[in-house]
């Protein structure tokens, strides 16, 4: 309850503060952004503010799925790491799952080395012999040579026995429920094909506050909740998570198996994708008509850049996956699933026998919301399509500053 509390009053605060800035007056625009390119501005920023305070609402009323009680009740589970010149810190990865609370029994640790040149295969090797006394099964592949995370991957997920197949960053670490939590969505709900973990930055604990070195990492923790997290469980009650992170996440084997192969065969433009295997799966698994959620007690500490130009890098990256996967189909996605909501305006209800606790529960169904409730998932993916170009239009009134122009014809031979 108190983490609900706390979701309430930080919302309650955040959209007054947004709704007073909304009384702020804005900068005069150039001469060239009056009348209609200035309502088009207008509608835009309008249009953000409701979809912000939609998504603030959303995650004001989430709340995750809780897990089964009793151990029996949970299934067999393969966990796929891919490496590439971890070195050392591949150990803590995997440590992780061996000091997790989930039945060990119920665990298939699949550990792919994609063609390290440092002593990254080394420290898998040495990290196996404690696994292999505590009952997780244990899989130790390794490439040759380098070909990708997207090879790695699929490498992992080919070969993975689970009906659950969980994906785990090497440089990142899961608490010790968070196994536990992330199955839970897929096994309550049997429309739920994937579920995407919660996101946040490893490298901030043991380092002073005021530490430059832990400036960044700091600062990127509260973007992964802004940017990630936060939106993420608005869109999970939807059923339509955009982006099921690489660092944590889940599928359920039926949902994804199908879409292995093709994580090596993409392409853009006619060029192989070699980027977003977190995007394209989320986009395939939506597309044959599975629900992605999110599960904010599945909690994963990933190691966040530490440099500018690094933090700079995987913005860039990040940015080139959203719009490639704009590009390649996600807004006619969202309007198929809006238009859902002409179709069915009441939450199903799905029998899940498998995950009743018959000593609280006595069969009763879960109710799954089945994007019936609201057109957010339209909102959210247009504002991610307006935010490049309004980012573009942004730096060009930075560079034309007070300039007024007579005529288009200044404009253009303005330097």
């Amino acid at each position: 309850m108190t983490g609900s509390y706390l979701r309430l009053s930080f919302g309650i605060l955040n959209i007054l503060g947004l709704l007073l800035l909304s009384f702020v007056p804005w900068p005069t625009p150039p001469p060239i952004f009056v009348g209609l390119p200035a309502k088009i501005l207008q509608f835009i920023a309008i249009f953000y503010k409701v979809e912000y305070v939609h998504m603030v609402w959303r995650w004001i009323r989430y709340e995750p799925v809780q897990p089964p009680s009793k151990d029996d009740k949970l299934p067999f589970i393969s966990i796929v790491i891919p490496v590439f010149n971890e070195s050392e810190f591949v150990k803590n990865s995997i440590k992780s799952i061996e000091v997790s609370d989930y039945p060990k029994d119920r665990i298939e640790l699949i550990v792919i080395d994609d063609g390290s040149t440092d002593d990254t295969w080394e420290h898998i090797n040495k990290a196996a012999v404690s696994l292999s006394s505590c009952g997780i099964t244990l899989r130790l592949l390794q490439h040759t040579v380098n070909q990708g995370k997207r090879k790695a991957i699929q490498t992992g997920f080919a070969t993975a026995l689970g009906s659950i197949i969980i994906s785990l960053d090497s440089d990142s670490v899961v608490e010790k429920g968070a196994l536990r939590n992330i199955v839970s969505p897929l096994m309550k709900d049997p429309s739920i094909g994937a579920v995407a973990g919660h996101l946040a930055v490893l490298n901030i604990s043991g380092n002073s506050i005021f530490s430059f070195k832990s400036l960044l990492p700091r600062l990127l923790d509260i973007v992964f909740d802004h940017i990630g997290n936060l939106p993420r469980s608005a869109l999970s009650a939807e059923g339509f998570v955009t982006i099921l992170p690489g660092a944590f996440s889940a599928f359920r084997a039926d949902a994804v198996q199908s879409h292995i192969d093709s994580l090596c065969t993409s392409t853009f433009l006619g060029a192989p994708l070699k980027h977003g295997e977190d995007m394209e799966l989320a986009y395939r698994i939506l597309c044959d008509g599975w629900r992605t959620v999110y599960q904010s007690n599945a909690v994963v500490h990933t190691t966040a850049p530490e440099s500018l130009e690094k933090a700079l890098l995987m913005f860039s990256r990040w940015e080139r996956t959203n719009y490639t996967f704009l590009c390649m189909g996600y807004p006619a996605l969202t309007v198929q699933k809006t238009l859902k909501l002409w179709l069915a305006m009441r939450p199903r209800r799905v029998q899940s026998p498998e995950f009743v606790d018959k000593e609280k529960q006595e069969d009763e169904p879960f109710i799954a919301e089945d994007g019936t409730g609201s057109i957010y998932p339209f909102i959210n993916v247009a504002c991610i399509w307006l935010k490049g170009p309004l980012m573009l239009l942004t730096c060009t009134l930075d560079i034309i500053g007070d300039f007024n122009p007579d005529s288009l014809e200044e404009l253009h031979a303005y330097p």
